[in-house]
């Protein structure tokens, strides 16, 4: 596999930027008549962050609030953005919550999000030199019926004790997400836990399965997040780049 950028989810944030501008709205806003004037507020939408009770319109001068909550492939931070010539100040209230006061003007919330760069370790886990970084479609014609033997893998193994196992990683929650679904669908991503022949309660790798009947060409980033049970807050995530080729 080659080379990849370190990147870590609970110690380096991906940064994110949050800002706000004017929208392209013609003359903008549900006119009620005078003060009553309601302004359009559009948001940028992605799967990799959900935006809760931000309204479709509000009244200058009223506070707005919303909560921006990313997903586990990425983190977000709030700055102050400028509405053109004049400048909106977004507030952090905790929990992902943020507020602004309503400017005369209908406002476009933009977010963005910076997915993970690909790395080659990240705390305990860390990718196996060897593995590949593209396979091909799965072709029933020359390969026949699809078996799991068929599918392709990406290996990663633990490289030092986590922290509290007392050297045994006995417990653990482990999860295989796709950065492409159009490529590589969730649905092709199983996590094999391989056990140490010594310590068969104990894993020593987790091994992401792609099914290969699933795929399409193209590239897509694999995620692989491992919680680790033995202490609270304490993950590895490991990201590579594939690409996927026609059979």
């Amino acid at each position: 596999m080659r080379k990849k950028t370190l990147s870590t989810f609970a110690i380096i944030a991906l940064i994110s930027c949050l800002a706000l501008s004017l929208a392209a709205c013609g003359d903008g806003g549900t006119t009620g008549g005078g003060s009553a004037t309601a302004y359009q507020i559009d948001c940028d939408k992605s799967e990799l962050y959900t935006v809760s009770g931000l309204p479709d319109s509000a009244k200058a001068g009223d506070e707005i609030s919303f909560t921006v909550t990313p997903h586990e492939i990425a983190s977000a931070t709030v700055v102050i953005g400028e509405v053109y010539s004049s400048s909106v100040d977004i507030t952090a209230r905790g929990g992902n919550a943020y507020t602004f006061i309503m400017p005369e003007t209908p406002v476009r919330v933009r977010i963005d999000v910076q997915n993970y760069a690909d790395n080659e370790s990240d705390n305990f886990l860390a990718w196996d030199a060897d593995n590949a970084s593209s396979f091909t479609i799965y072709d029933v014609a020359t390969e026949g019926n699809y078996s799991s033997s068929a599918d392709g893998t990406l290996t990663a193994n633990i490289t030092k004790n986590p922290a509290q196992s007392g050297g045994l990683m006995t417990s653990h929650v482990q999860k295989a997400t796709s950065l492409n679904p159009d490529v590589i669908p969730d649905d092709a991503l199983t996590v094999e836990v391989k056990k140490k022949s010594s310590y068969p309660t104990a894993a020593s790798s987790f091994i992401v399965h792609i099914d290969r009947s699933k795929i399409s060409v193209g590239t897509a980033r694999i995620v692989l997040r491992v919680d680790n049970g033995h202490k609270f807050g304490d993950e590895a995530i490991l990201v590579c780049t594939v690409t996927v080729t026609a059979a």
